[in-house]
């Protein structure tokens, strides 16, 4: 039981949040939609074992969208700082 939450909390930390707005076309947000998906895909591979870290970070960037890498793993970062196991992680 406590993999799992482990494992959900890596999952939460590491995915990236997409937004829509009203102002983009179909296919502007069929793409969004369609990166996302990719990212949620390389997230649960990572979580795994199943992907390496770099093509990790390839995937991640490439399905940024209006966004840095660096603000990404900014972001990441002060997510795993949050989990209740982060000591574990940081060390």
């Amino acid at each position: 039981m406590e993999d799992e939450t482990v494992e959900e909390e890596m999952l939460n930390s590491l995915s990236l949040i997409t937004t829509l707005g009203s102002d983009l076309s179909n296919s502007e947000q069929e793409e969004i939609i369609k990166k996302a998906h990719i990212s949620s895909l390389a997230v649960k591979d990572f979580v795994l074992g199943e992907l390496d870290l770099e093509s990790f970070l390839d995937i991640q960037e490439y399905c940024l969208t209006d966004s840095t890498m660096d603000n990404y793993l900014d972001i990441v970062e002060n997510n795993i700082e949050n989990l209740s196991f982060a000591e574990l992680l940081m060390s």
